[in-house]
């Protein structure tokens, strides 16, 4: 299960020498992609007979916006080396047309993110074994004996299989015992979405915390013993955010304290929360149907956009993803 929108994005800024074609259009986010997913169906590490990528849309989560107006609004898209944003959303349409000849399911859905979506598929397939592609720790809470986390890093010999038995290498800088991460992430916020945690409550502190009772719901209601605790007593009190102008926001939401701040962070963070009838319905009807595989037209789109490394291999590209010993074999 490949979140597509993190993966592509990743392929888009990774690549220092832009492939063009001959219309002068950059292509290095679809080569880089798809060279990617082919190198993740293929590793014995993590066997796979099914391929699901689902992707973000424009607009992003109405839930989460809906409950904080700030989620995800300082994210700058331009890089510091220049390219245009819009060059990676034109590429994105191009690489979803042409996964559409392969046989691989993608899944979107307006109002709704990529990480809804996976969930919804874990939701569906939790009795499969089942393995969640993304550099983002978020996936950490669908983590169990069915499924793992293969967690991207910057180079390969930083990417992770995240299970069970290794969990705390999710965040690396403090030992979380299993099925805490979505508590970690409640009480140390998440600069990436701008969502903030409490003041003062680090890593070390919240990995003694979770030694001593397990999970934050045991924590909070051991309040006087927390309270004995300089840096946990924090928690009862009120929100004491100094980044401008956040401390103001968020008191018109009506979070005052941290434990609201604690209630809202659990309303953006536990991706069991966005379950509902439409992305469920939506999900459910998507998994039934079966991808096709049009190999003229797949050839003609690596033709139009000059992939022609590709084309001169082309049985051999494709093979994995079509009849591959282990790779999507369903789809036969």
């Amino acid at each position: 299960i490949i979140d597509g929108t993190n993966e592509a994005h990743r392929a888009w800024m990774s690549t220092t020498d832009i492939e063009m074609t001959s219309d002068g259009l950059s292509t290095n986010a679809i080569f880089g992609f798809v060279k990617n997913i082919r190198y993740l169906i293929t590793n014995p590490n993590i066997p796979c007979d099914k391929l699901i990528i689902t992707w973000d849309v424009k607009g992003g989560s109405k839930r989460r916006k809906e409950l904080y107006p700030l989620y995800k609004s300082h994210r700058k898209h331009d890089i510091d080396d220049g390219r245009d944003f819009n060059d990676f959303l034109r590429q994105l349409d191009i690489l979803k047309l042409m996964l559409s000849h392969l046989p691989i399911t993608q899944l979107e859905l307006k109002d709704y993110e990529g990480d809804d979506l996976i969930a919804a598929v874990c939701y569906f397939l939790d009795s499969d074994n089942k393995t969640i592609v993304s550099a983002d720790k978020d996936f950490g809470q669908l983590i169990n004996e069915k499924t793992s986390l293969y967690k991207r890093g910057m180079f390969a010999k930083d990417h992770k299989l995240i299970t069970p038995t290794n969990f705390f290498q999710i965040e690396g800088k403090c030992k979380l015992p299993f099925n805490t991460i979505l508590d970690y992430k409640v009480l140390n916020g998440d600069a990436s979405d701008f969502i903030f945690g409490v003041d003062g409550v680090g890593d070390k502190t919240i990995e003694k915390m979770f030694d001593r009772y397990g999970t934050l719901l045991e924590a909070l209601g051991q309040e006087d013993e927390l309270k004995k605790d300089p840096k946990l007593k924090k928690i009862f009190g009120p929100i004491t955010i100094k980044k401008e102008g956040i401390k103001e926001s968020l008191e018109q939401l009506g979070v005052k304290t941290h434990l609201d701040l604690l209630t809202l962070n659990y309303q953006l963070m536990d991706l069991s929360l966005g379950l509902d009838t439409t992305i469920l319905e939506y999900v459910g009807n998507e998994l039934l149907k079966q991808p096709l595989y049009n190999a003229s037209e797949l050839k003609r789109m690596l033709a139009v956009y000059n992939f022609n490394s590709i084309l001169e291999k082309f049985d051999n590209f494709v093979h994995p993803f079509v009849i591959g010993e282990t790779p999507l074999r369903r789809f036969v």
